[in-house]
Protein backbone atom coordinates (compact mmCIF):
# COMPACT_ATOMS: atom_id res chain seq x y z
CA UNK A 1 0.00 0.00 0.00
CA UNK A 2 2.82 2.39 0.87
CA UNK A 3 4.43 1.76 -2.52
CA UNK A 4 1.17 2.37 -4.41
CA UNK A 5 0.48 5.46 -2.29
CA UNK A 6 3.85 7.04 -3.11
CA UNK A 7 3.60 5.93 -6.74
CA UNK A 8 0.21 7.64 -7.05
CA UNK A 9 1.60 10.95 -5.81
CA UNK A 10 4.82 10.63 -7.79
CA UNK A 11 3.05 9.97 -11.09
CA UNK A 12 0.55 12.76 -10.42
CA UNK A 13 3.38 15.22 -9.77
CA UNK A 14 5.34 14.10 -12.85
CA UNK A 15 2.25 14.69 -14.98
CA UNK A 16 2.28 18.36 -14.01
CA UNK A 17 5.49 19.05 -15.93
CA UNK A 18 5.20 16.40 -18.65
CA UNK A 19 4.43 17.07 -22.31
CA UNK A 20 0.97 16.26 -23.61
CA UNK A 21 1.60 12.66 -24.79
CA UNK A 22 3.60 11.77 -21.69
CA UNK A 23 1.14 13.50 -19.38
CA UNK A 24 -1.60 11.02 -20.28
CA UNK A 25 0.64 8.08 -19.43
CA UNK A 26 1.63 9.60 -16.07
CA UNK A 27 -2.01 10.26 -15.22
CA UNK A 28 -3.00 6.72 -16.21
CA UNK A 29 -0.18 5.35 -14.09
CA UNK A 30 -1.34 7.46 -11.12
CA UNK A 31 -4.92 6.24 -11.43
CA UNK A 32 -3.77 2.62 -11.81
CA UNK A 33 -1.52 2.83 -8.76
CA UNK A 34 -4.38 4.41 -6.84
CA UNK A 35 -6.71 1.54 -7.74
CA UNK A 36 -4.16 -1.10 -6.80
CA UNK A 37 -3.55 0.61 -3.50
CA UNK A 38 -7.28 0.68 -2.74
CA UNK A 39 -7.31 -3.08 -3.12
CA UNK A 40 -4.39 -3.42 -0.71
CA UNK A 41 -5.22 -1.50 2.47
CA UNK A 42 -7.84 0.93 3.76
CA UNK A 43 -5.48 3.84 4.49
CA UNK A 44 -5.16 4.30 0.71
CA UNK A 45 -8.51 6.07 0.91
CA UNK A 46 -6.63 9.32 1.60
CA UNK A 47 -4.38 9.17 -1.50
CA UNK A 48 -6.68 11.21 -3.80
CA UNK A 49 -6.97 13.84 -1.08
CA UNK A 50 -3.18 14.11 -0.77
CA UNK A 51 -2.84 14.53 -4.55
CA UNK A 52 -5.44 17.32 -4.50
CA UNK A 53 -3.66 18.89 -1.52
CA UNK A 54 -0.35 18.83 -3.37
CA UNK A 55 -1.90 20.48 -6.42
CA UNK A 56 -3.60 23.12 -4.29
CA UNK A 57 -0.30 23.97 -2.61
CA UNK A 58 2.12 23.82 -5.53
CA UNK A 59 0.05 23.94 -8.73
CA UNK A 60 -3.16 25.76 -7.88
CA UNK A 61 -3.53 26.99 -11.47
CA UNK A 62 -3.89 23.39 -12.68
CA UNK A 63 -6.56 22.13 -10.25
CA UNK A 64 -9.57 22.94 -12.45
CA UNK A 65 -8.03 21.33 -15.53
CA UNK A 66 -7.19 18.19 -13.54
CA UNK A 67 -10.75 17.67 -12.33
CA UNK A 68 -11.30 14.58 -14.59
CA UNK A 69 -8.11 13.12 -13.10
CA UNK A 70 -9.41 13.67 -9.56
CA UNK A 71 -12.68 11.99 -10.49
CA UNK A 72 -10.76 9.04 -11.92
CA UNK A 73 -8.96 8.56 -8.63
CA UNK A 74 -12.16 9.09 -6.69
CA UNK A 75 -13.91 6.30 -8.57
CA UNK A 76 -11.26 3.96 -7.18
CA UNK A 77 -12.91 4.40 -3.79
CA UNK A 78 -15.53 1.96 -5.14
CA UNK A 79 -12.88 -0.79 -5.01
CA UNK A 80 -12.20 -0.09 -1.35
CA UNK A 81 -15.90 0.21 -0.52
CA UNK A 82 -16.62 -3.15 -2.15
CA UNK A 83 -13.86 -4.87 -0.19
CA UNK A 84 -14.93 -3.28 3.10
CA UNK A 85 -18.55 -4.23 2.49
CA UNK A 86 -17.58 -7.84 3.10
CA UNK A 87 -17.09 -6.98 6.75
CA UNK A 88 -13.70 -8.66 7.02
CA UNK A 89 -12.77 -6.50 10.02
CA UNK A 90 -16.18 -5.98 11.53
CA UNK A 91 -15.03 -7.68 14.74
CA UNK A 92 -12.19 -5.23 15.28
CA UNK A 93 -12.95 -2.01 13.35
CA UNK A 94 -16.09 0.10 13.28
CA UNK A 95 -18.61 2.03 15.32
CA UNK A 96 -20.47 -0.83 17.01
CA UNK A 97 -18.36 -1.25 20.15
CA UNK A 98 -20.14 -0.01 23.31
CA UNK A 99 -16.92 0.11 25.29
CA UNK A 100 -15.22 2.19 22.58
CA UNK A 101 -17.53 4.97 21.37
CA UNK A 102 -16.02 7.31 18.80
CA UNK A 103 -15.57 10.19 21.23
CA UNK A 104 -13.60 8.02 23.68
CA UNK A 105 -11.41 6.63 20.92
CA UNK A 106 -10.72 10.18 19.71
CA UNK A 107 -9.81 11.29 23.23
CA UNK A 108 -7.40 8.40 23.61
CA UNK A 109 -5.81 9.11 20.24
CA UNK A 110 -4.71 12.55 21.43
CA UNK A 111 -2.15 10.86 23.67
CA UNK A 112 -1.31 8.27 21.03
CA UNK A 113 -0.64 10.76 18.21
CA UNK A 114 1.56 12.87 20.48
CA UNK A 115 3.45 9.69 21.34
CA UNK A 116 3.94 9.00 17.62
CA UNK A 117 5.41 12.47 17.14
CA UNK A 118 7.80 11.96 20.03
CA UNK A 119 8.96 8.66 18.55
CA UNK A 120 9.61 10.40 15.23
CA UNK A 121 12.21 12.51 17.05
CA UNK A 122 13.45 10.07 19.71
CA UNK A 123 12.52 6.54 18.51
CA UNK A 124 12.76 4.77 21.83
CA UNK A 125 11.34 2.75 23.45
CA UNK A 126 9.66 0.90 20.61
CA UNK A 127 6.82 -1.46 21.48
CA UNK A 128 5.26 -4.09 19.25
CA UNK A 129 1.93 -4.29 21.13
CA UNK A 130 1.06 -1.36 23.38
CA UNK A 131 -2.25 -2.37 24.89
CA UNK A 132 -2.84 1.38 25.27
CA UNK A 133 -5.17 2.26 28.17
CA UNK A 134 -8.42 4.08 27.51
CA UNK A 135 -8.61 7.80 28.27
CA UNK A 136 -11.05 8.00 31.15
CA UNK A 137 -11.27 11.77 31.59
CA UNK A 138 -10.85 14.99 29.66
CA UNK A 139 -8.31 16.26 32.18
CA UNK A 140 -6.00 13.36 31.30
CA UNK A 141 -5.89 14.31 27.62
CA UNK A 142 -6.17 18.09 28.05
CA UNK A 143 -2.48 18.80 27.42
CA UNK A 144 -1.88 16.39 24.51
CA UNK A 145 -5.23 17.35 23.03
CA UNK A 146 -4.35 21.04 23.16
CA UNK A 147 -1.01 20.38 21.48
CA UNK A 148 -2.61 18.33 18.70
CA UNK A 149 -5.32 20.95 18.12
CA UNK A 150 -2.64 23.66 17.94
CA UNK A 151 -0.66 21.63 15.38
CA UNK A 152 -3.77 21.03 13.28
CA UNK A 153 -4.65 24.74 13.43
CA UNK A 154 -1.10 25.71 12.42
CA UNK A 155 -1.26 23.25 9.53
CA UNK A 156 -4.58 24.63 8.30
CA UNK A 157 -3.30 28.19 8.60
CA UNK A 158 -0.19 27.28 6.61
CA UNK A 159 -2.23 25.52 3.94
CA UNK A 160 -4.49 28.54 3.54
CA UNK A 161 -1.40 30.75 3.22
CA UNK A 162 0.11 28.15 0.87
CA UNK A 163 3.30 27.68 2.84
CA UNK A 164 5.24 24.74 1.44
CA UNK A 165 6.06 23.43 4.91
CA UNK A 166 2.35 23.09 5.71
CA UNK A 167 2.08 20.23 3.22
CA UNK A 168 4.15 18.10 5.61
CA UNK A 169 1.57 18.71 8.33
CA UNK A 170 -1.28 17.99 5.95
CA UNK A 171 0.43 14.77 4.87
CA UNK A 172 0.79 13.67 8.50
CA UNK A 173 -2.73 14.41 9.68
CA UNK A 174 -4.62 13.35 6.54
CA UNK A 175 -2.93 9.94 6.25
CA UNK A 176 -3.21 9.27 9.98
CA UNK A 177 -6.86 10.36 10.21
CA UNK A 178 -8.56 7.05 9.23
CA UNK A 179 -6.86 5.10 12.04
CA UNK A 180 -6.39 7.86 14.62
CA UNK A 181 -9.60 9.86 14.73
CA UNK A 182 -13.15 8.61 15.28
CA UNK A 183 -13.19 5.10 13.78
CA UNK A 184 -12.32 2.73 16.66
CA UNK A 185 -9.80 -0.02 16.01
CA UNK A 186 -10.27 -1.93 19.22
CA UNK A 187 -7.49 -4.48 18.73
CA UNK A 188 -4.81 -1.82 18.17
CA UNK A 189 -5.42 1.47 19.92
CA UNK A 190 -1.81 2.41 19.25
CA UNK A 191 0.44 0.85 16.62
CA UNK A 192 3.79 2.17 15.45
CA UNK A 193 3.35 0.69 11.97
CA UNK A 194 0.63 3.27 11.28
CA UNK A 195 3.39 5.85 11.04
CA UNK A 196 5.38 4.40 8.15
CA UNK A 197 3.79 6.85 5.70
CA UNK A 198 2.84 9.80 7.97
CA UNK A 199 6.35 9.92 9.45
CA UNK A 200 7.77 10.80 6.02
CA UNK A 201 6.22 14.25 6.31
CA UNK A 202 7.58 14.72 9.83
CA UNK A 203 11.10 13.65 8.86
CA UNK A 204 11.11 15.77 5.70
CA UNK A 205 9.98 18.79 7.74
CA UNK A 206 12.72 18.26 10.33
CA UNK A 207 15.52 17.54 7.85
CA UNK A 208 14.72 20.43 5.52
CA UNK A 209 14.14 22.73 8.47
CA UNK A 210 17.48 21.76 10.02
CA UNK A 211 19.20 22.29 6.68
CA UNK A 212 17.72 25.75 6.20
CA UNK A 213 18.53 26.73 9.78
CA UNK A 214 22.07 25.40 9.41
CA UNK A 215 22.54 27.32 6.16
CA UNK A 216 21.54 30.56 7.86
CA UNK A 217 23.91 29.90 10.74
CA UNK A 218 26.74 29.15 8.32
CA UNK A 219 26.20 32.46 6.51
CA UNK A 220 25.87 34.34 9.79
CA UNK A 221 29.01 33.01 11.45
CA UNK A 222 32.47 34.39 10.91
CA UNK A 223 34.02 30.94 10.44
CA UNK A 224 31.99 29.25 7.74
CA UNK A 225 34.25 26.22 7.56
CA UNK A 226 33.94 25.62 11.31
CA UNK A 227 30.14 25.89 11.12
CA UNK A 228 29.97 23.47 8.20
CA UNK A 229 32.18 21.02 10.06
CA UNK A 230 29.94 21.22 13.12
CA UNK A 231 26.88 20.60 10.96
CA UNK A 232 28.43 17.57 9.29
CA UNK A 233 29.54 16.18 12.64
CA UNK A 234 26.05 16.57 14.08
CA UNK A 235 24.52 14.89 11.02
CA UNK A 236 26.98 11.99 11.17
CA UNK A 237 26.28 11.52 14.90
CA UNK A 238 22.52 11.35 14.33
CA UNK A 239 22.90 8.92 11.42
CA UNK A 240 25.25 6.60 13.34
CA UNK A 241 23.02 6.70 16.42
CA UNK A 242 19.92 5.78 14.42
CA UNK A 243 21.81 3.04 12.55
CA UNK A 244 22.83 1.52 15.88
CA UNK A 245 19.27 1.79 17.24
CA UNK A 246 17.87 0.21 14.06
CA UNK A 247 20.30 -2.69 14.30
CA UNK A 248 19.42 -3.22 17.96
CA UNK A 249 15.71 -3.21 17.20
CA UNK A 250 16.14 -5.62 14.31
CA UNK A 251 17.74 -8.10 16.71
CA UNK A 252 14.48 -8.17 18.67
CA UNK A 253 12.74 -9.53 15.58
CA UNK A 254 15.05 -12.53 15.21
CA UNK A 255 12.62 -14.78 17.09
CA UNK A 256 9.05 -14.74 18.35
CA UNK A 257 9.97 -15.22 21.97
CA UNK A 258 12.57 -12.44 21.89
CA UNK A 259 10.20 -9.82 20.46
CA UNK A 260 7.41 -10.78 22.84
CA UNK A 261 9.79 -10.90 25.79
CA UNK A 262 10.94 -7.38 24.93
CA UNK A 263 7.33 -6.24 24.66
CA UNK A 264 6.54 -7.68 28.08
CA UNK A 265 9.39 -5.65 29.54
CA UNK A 266 7.88 -2.54 27.96
CA UNK A 267 4.25 -3.33 28.75
CA UNK A 268 4.19 -5.84 31.60
CA UNK A 269 0.41 -5.62 32.13
CA UNK A 270 -0.49 -6.40 28.53
CA UNK A 271 -2.26 -9.78 28.71
CA UNK A 272 -2.15 -10.38 24.95
CA UNK A 273 1.62 -9.91 24.95
CA UNK A 274 2.06 -12.47 27.72
CA UNK A 275 -0.19 -14.91 25.89
CA UNK A 276 1.82 -14.52 22.66
CA UNK A 277 5.10 -15.00 24.53
CA UNK A 278 3.76 -18.15 26.18
CA UNK A 279 2.55 -19.43 22.80
CA UNK A 280 6.03 -18.89 21.32
CA UNK A 281 7.59 -20.89 24.16
CA UNK A 282 5.01 -23.68 23.84
CA UNK A 283 5.54 -23.90 20.08
CA UNK A 284 9.27 -24.36 20.57
CA UNK A 285 8.75 -26.88 23.36
CA UNK A 286 10.32 -24.69 26.04
CA UNK A 287 7.27 -24.27 28.27
CA UNK A 288 9.17 -25.55 31.30
CA UNK A 289 12.48 -23.83 30.57
CA UNK A 290 13.94 -21.78 33.44
CA UNK A 291 14.52 -18.80 31.16
CA UNK A 292 10.81 -18.64 30.34
CA UNK A 293 9.84 -18.38 34.00
CA UNK A 294 12.64 -15.95 34.68
CA UNK A 295 11.65 -13.78 31.69
CA UNK A 296 8.07 -13.45 32.88
CA UNK A 297 9.14 -12.85 36.48
CA UNK A 298 11.64 -10.13 35.50
CA UNK A 299 9.03 -8.44 33.33
CA UNK A 300 6.92 -7.58 36.34
CA UNK A 301 3.47 -8.53 37.65
CA UNK A 302 0.75 -9.63 35.25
Amino acid sequence: MGFFYLATLYCAVRALSASTPSRRWWLMAAVTACGLGMGTKEVMVTAPLIVILWDAQFASDRTVRRLPFYLGMGFRWIILAALMAGGGRSSSVGFGFPEWPSWRYLMTQAEVVLHYLRLAIVPTPLVLDYGWPVATSISRVALPGTIIIALVAATLWGLVRRFAAAFAGGWFFVILAPTSSVVPIVTEIAAEHRMYLPVAGVIAFMVIGAYLLGSRLVHATSSRRLAQGAGLSATATVVLLFVAMTRERNLDYRSFDRIWSDTIHRRSRNARTRNNYATALLTSGRFGAPESRRGLRDAGPS
